[in-house]
């Protein structure tokens, strides 16, 4: 239902942009004044539907794209596979149960980070923080794998979203981009770190 809402703002909004267009380079000709007078006049109206809706848009693209080129990316401090070898002797004692009463929640701590344990001694934090507000409509996502008995951060992440989780909050649409790169960075770094979840038969 959402969708097909969408679908029928957008041919209005489409509708009422030709229209306007067209009306405004039939003055600008109407009147006999050159081609370029025409051209500006149909570009203000152009731009008086435009910005008031997409305003952000191109300011989003080219930041989506500037932060995904410079902070994006997986860091691998140590190796999971490296990190189960060198506790090979407890890590199955470590992991969870498929249905183990003992695992606990994700908790939400103060500042902003999502805790899960991934086993009884590592753990995933993640956050998402809003950035470059309000010229853009941009998430960054931050994931670190740490050893909580160390503190030691094995794998850490970075990456950028633009829109996807700001759409239901504007009620527009917005150029969205799941991830930086293909496949998923996300998908990515699940792929590092499955050695340390694999649940216990």
């Amino acid at each position: 239902m959402i969708g097909l809402a969408y679908l029928v703002l957008g041919a209005i909004y489409v509708v009422a942009m030709v229209c306007l267009v067209g009306w405004a380079w039939r003055r600008g000709r109407g009147r006999k004044l050159n081609r370029s007078v025409a051209i500006a006049c149909a570009t203000l109206a152009f731009l008086s539907l435009y910005l008031p809706v997409f305003w952000d848009f191109i300011p989003t693209v080219v930041a989506h794209r500037h932060y995904c080129e410079k902070d994006a990316g997986i860091v691998i401090a140590k190796d999971p596979r490296q990190w189960v070898q060198e506790h090979a002797a407890e890590v199955d004692e470590l992991r969870f149960s498929i249905d183990d009463p003992t695992k606990p929640k994700t908790v939400e701590q103060p500042d902003g980070w999502r805790k899960r344990m991934l086993n009884r001694r590592v753990a995933m934090l993640e956050r998402w923080t809003k950035i470059g507000a309000p010229w853009t409509s941009i998430e960054r996502l931050e994931l670190r794998i740490v050893d909580t008995q160390t503190d030691e951060t094995l794998v850490s992440l970075s990456d950028f979203r633009s829109g996807a989780a700001l759409v239901s909050q504007t009620l527009r649409p917005q150029p969205n981009a799941d991830s930086c790169k293909t496949p998923s960075l996300v998908l990515q770094m699940l792929d590092v770190i499955g050695p340390l979840f694999l649940a216990k038969n």
